[in-house]
């Protein structure tokens, strides 16, 4: 991590591990060639992963334009055709 990145980007150690204690999921650190940091909860038969990264085609780590996304990855094997839809709330929707 560049000495920069460690000055003026803020920690996320700090709100990802206490996510994952507060719903009793796993905080796995990431590090040089690694994936990001993440929270792992594992419900039932389902790993629910929540990540945050910089969103590059070619992804450098000591980038500051590239913009930071958080994504949530759940894995899911369909039997029977399900769909559905993640839309934000407004007052046209139910």
């Amino acid at each position: 991590m560049s000495f920069l990145r460690k000055i003026f980007e803020p920690s996320e150690e700090h709100p990802w591990k206490q996510l994952a204690d507060e719903i009793g999921g796993e905080f796995i650190r990431g590090g040089f060639m690694k994936d990001t940091d993440k929270v792992v909860k594992r419900v039932k038969q389902w790993t629910i992963t929540l990540q945050t990264y910089r969103a590059s085609f070619q992804y450098n780590p000591e980038d500051f334009l590239t913009p930071k996304v958080t994504r949530i990855v759940a894995p899911y094997v369909d039997k029977d055709d399900f769909r559905f839809r993640i839309y934000r709330q407004d007052i046209a929707s139910n």
